[in-house]
Order: C-alpha cells, then sequence, then structure tokens
C-alpha cells in the first residue's frame, strides 16, 4: 500500500494560546488533514476555524451546517446552519472539557489547492468523556472561494487551547 499522509507541521504549544497558525502551506498533495488533540481553559468552550490564501479571510465568505450533541448530560441534540460568516465555529454546545479530559478534532480539507473550485471542510469533533461535558459533531463547513488554502487558523472564541495540546497538519498524496 502506499503511503498517502504525509506529516507536513505539528505544534505542540508549551503554554496556553488563543490561536493555532498554519502558514505557507504547499499546494503538492489532493487534499488536507489537521489532526487536534487538546484540552481547554474553560468548560464547554467554543473555537473556530478560517482559512485563506496569503493571510486568513476574515470576510463573510464561510458558510455551515452543524450536526451535534452535547451539553452537561450528552443528551442534547442539536443542528444549525450559519451563513455570510466571518468564521466556522465548533460549538460549545457539544460540551469541550478543560477536566483532564482530552478533546479531539480532525478537519478534512477537501480539494484545497484546486483554484475552480470553492472548498468544503468536514470537521468531526469531540471529547473523551467521563467528565459532566460530553458530547460529539459533524461540522460541514464551506469557504467561497475559489482561491488555494495556503493559511489555516483556529482561534479560542471563548477559550484558549491549554499547555500540551497538540495540532498536526498532514496532506494527503495522490494514490
Amino acid at each position: 500500500m502506499p503511503k498517502t499522509y504525509e506529516p507536513i507541521a505539528t505544534t505542540t504549544l508549551a503554554s496556553s494560546s488563543g490561536t493555532v497558525e498554519f502558514t505557507s502551506i504547499s499546494n503538492a498533495y489532493t487534499d488536507l488533514i489537521l489532526v487536534a488533540n487538546f484540552s481547554v481553559t474553560n468548560n464547554g468552550s467554543t473555537f473556530y476555524y478560517q482559512v485563506g490564501n496569503g493571510s486568513v479571510d476574515t470576510g463573510s465568505n464561510y458558510s455551515s451546517t452543524n450536526l451535534y450533541s452535547g451539553g452537561a448530560s450528552g443528551t442534547t441534540s442539536t443542528s444549525d446552519r450559519s451563513t455570510s460568516a466571518t468564521s466556522i465555529s465548533i460549538s460549545a454546545s457539544m460540551g469541550f472539557s478543560n477536566s483532564g479530559i482530552s478533546n479531539y478534532a480532525i478537519f478534512n480539507f477537501q480539494n484545497y489547492a484546486n483554484t475552480t473550485t470553492k472548498k468544503t471542510v468536514l470537521v468531526r469533533a469531540g471529547n473523551g468523556g467521563g467528565s459532566s461535558f460530553s458530547g460529539n459533531g459533524a461540522f460541514l463547513g464551506l469557504w467561497s472561494s475559489t482561491s488555494a488554502i495556503t493559511n489555516i487558523k483556529l482561534v479560542g472564541a471563548s477559550t484558549s487551547f491549554s499547555s500540551g495540546s497538540t495540532f498536526t497538519l498532514y496532506g494527503i498524496k495522490a494514490a
């Protein structure tokens, strides 16, 4: 079987940080995978992401559809949709935890280097459970640009990512 995932960059936080950013991403791959294993400084926190070409796009060029379960008991199921947003949120309603439980998010940036189509991102996120907050979700995002993605930025909207959190970006080679 050919090797298809190639690590591009890894960031491990030495101290808490409100942002994590990958820049100057090569267009040598068909897709990108970003794997985040993190804890946050506030229970039930929200974070969001933005992408761009040369710098992140902060304009109203994002839309999303989100499905998730979570909340204090992990029994609340919710969906929502946004359009003309300045970023794509990964919801606090899922219950990201700062109680030593590992949270995760796996981002699939499909066809990120193509310059003729808008960019879609599928995100699966959740936590390991075992706390008063638990949840899982799927988030579908659209960046309404045909530019290649060269920058990815994660931002804690109501939190920071805790020390020791890791973020690894992989490129997928054509098989």
